[in-house]
């Protein structure tokens, strides 16, 4: 990944007043952002087809990534990708007989990675400054606006 966060990036949908733009934050490992970014998809909860049927075309999706890998204890605590919700309906995908994940396509924009630490007391969706990691414990969660255009500055 090269390019920074940029306000740019996050979607306004300025053009369609029958949408208001909603930013969503996806936790997951590094690695498995990686893995969705190189193929252009979201994935969350398991592959739940809740967890990404509440999103809408046009959505701002940012992946906050506590771990570098889903199966070790290294921390990333950053957030590690941004894009746009780019279908209107989940897809179900077959990855081996036990697993059939429920994904999104995704134009995902080129970034670079931000800690969260710095921006911990700008960002109003974490209240509890002390006890901040608590609400990436959902997995899935719609943000203010603002607070998706600190992330992607």
């Amino acid at each position: 990944m090269t390019a920074v966060f940029s306000a740019h990036s996050v979607n306004t949908h300025a053009g369609d007043p029958a949408h208001a733009t909603t930013a969503w934050v996806v936790v997951a490992s590094e690695d498995h952002v990686q893995l969705a970014v190189h193929g252009g998809f979201i994935q969350a909860g398991h592959g739940k087809h809740s967890a990404v049927a509440r999103f809408a075309a046009g959505d701002t999706v940012i992946c906050y990534s506590p771990k570098c890998f889903f199966e070790r204890k290294d921390l990333c605590q950053s957030f590690t990708a941004l894009g746009e919700i780019a279908d209107v309906v989940p897809a179900q995908v077959r990855v081996n007989d036990q697993f059939a994940p429920f994904r999104r396509a995704v134009k995902w924009r080129p970034v670079r990675s931000a800690r969260i630490k710095p921006l911990i007391p700008q960002l109003s969706f974490i209240v509890n400054k002390q006890s901040w990691g608590y609400k990436f414990r959902f997995g899935v969660f719609p943000i203010p606006d603002k607070d998706a255009q600190r992330i992607a500055a």
